[in-house]
């Protein structure tokens, strides 16, 4: 081989021999380069990532604390409202009583308004059925106050049969509390009040142009027990459900003439029978 043909040869094979190490030494420069991004934006993600829990966990942390809040100041609600029936109970047995005929007198003042005001004070704890439950409460206690005749004059009201109705929803409102607590699911006590309430609510009214009882089929006797109220009420209850429905669109719909209260206690009575309906179909 001659000097140029020698040259040559160590000419090309130098060149190979640069491009080769610049090709790996930009390879080098490309992969450090995009590993050098890569930390920084990995770097970043995990800045990010750690903050977004962080806030997390404060959130959650901050929402178990009101709701463990609100759970206990809940239990103190049913403690007390639960306190005060049975001392309302205690008390009215203990001034009311008298041999051979019942209870006459109408339900302590004192312990009345007592209950109420602790009624008022925690509504914001009690959901609907517990609402319901508690009203129901008050409006046996109510039942025992004389009524206005119109006149002015003062009636007299059946007192015995006032507290035989508070005697029938006070196991009941306990055992409401009970599952809201989640000590049992049974949800007998609950529908039982909603049947008792809603029977006993359109029975209050009377309307030239809607039939609330259906022909007389819910209709109540003067003298009812709360225990035979309730099985009339379940034996009908589709149709309890029904009149409810029909009383509620009567209401909203303007034609009755007056504002009534009335609307509450149906939404509650209806939430509650038809989620049992639900339930059982």
């Amino acid at each position: 081989m001659d000097n140029s043909s020698a040259l040559w040869a160590f000419a090309v094979t130098s060149a190979g021999v640069i491009y080769y190490a610049l090709r790996v030494a930009t390879k080098q420069s490309i992969t450090s380069a995009i590993n050098f991004v890569a930390d920084k934006q990995l770097e970043q993600l995990k800045s990010e990532l750690t903050t977004r829990i962080e806030c997390i966990r404060h959130e959650y942390q901050l929402t178990q604390l009101k709701t463990s809040l609100f759970f206990e100041h809940q239990r103190t609600t049913f403690a007390e409202i639960l306190a005060q029936i049975a001392d309302v109970k205690e008390e009215w047995f203990n001034s009311g009583w008298e041999e051979y005929v019942g209870i006459t007198a109408p339900v302590p003042q004192k312990q009345y308004k007592k209950l109420l005001n602790t009624y008022y004070k925690n509504q914001l704890f009690l959901d609907g059925d517990c609402l319901a439950a508690v009203e129901l409460i008050l409006d046996a206690l109510r039942k025992s106050f004389p009524r206005d005749d119109g006149s002015g004059n003062m009636l007299p009201q059946d007192c015995d049969a006032a507290y035989e109705r508070l005697e029938y929803l006070h196991p009941r409102i306990i055992e409401i509390f009970q599952e809201k607590l989640g000590f049992t699911t049974s949800g007998q006590a609950k529908k039982e009040m909603a049947l008792f309430g809603a029977i006993l609510l359109l029975n209050s009214f009377s309307f030239r142009d809607i039939d609330l009882l259906d022909k007389d089929t819910l209709q109540l006797t003067a003298r009812y027990r709360p225990a035979e109220v309730v099985a009339k009420a379940e034996e009908n209850r589709y149709k309890v459900v029904e009149k409810l429905k029909e009383f509620q669109a009567y209401l909203r719909s303007g034609r009755s003439g007056v504002g009534c209260y009335a609307v509450t206690d149906i939404s509650r009575y209806l939430a509650i029978l038809e989620a049992i309906g639900s339930r059982e179909n």
